[in-house]
């Protein structure tokens, strides 16, 4: 917010090389999401890392596809993609 974010990737690893997410970054996530819709800031993407592994909410749930795939996701809540991320990917969705 202080750098006047247009979007928000969420990063971070697991010591334990699992990159299978938790309930709990399942449930911050869904957190951040909701915070960021709120802000008009979309998060648009949550990455794990694991060790030898990662895992993309975007892609795993996909979120960043093209505009058609976003509207047989609507629906989903969570999973579906954020409300709006032309700023955040100059618009080429």
């Amino acid at each position: 917010m202080i750098s006047n974010a247009a979007c928000l990737l969420v990063f971070h690893n697991h010591p334990s090389g699992e990159a299978e997410p938790s309930e709990e970054d399942i449930r911050a996530t869904m957190r951040m999401k909701k915070a960021g819709e709120l802000m008009g800031i979309p998060v648009v993407d949550h990455i794990i890392l694991g060790d030898r592994e990662y895992v993309s909410f975007a892609e795993r749930f996909g979120w960043m596809k093209t505009k058609e795939a976003f509207r047989e996701v609507e629906g989903r809540g969570f999973y579906g993609p954020p409300e709006d991320t032309g700023s955040c990917t100059g618009g080429g969705l």
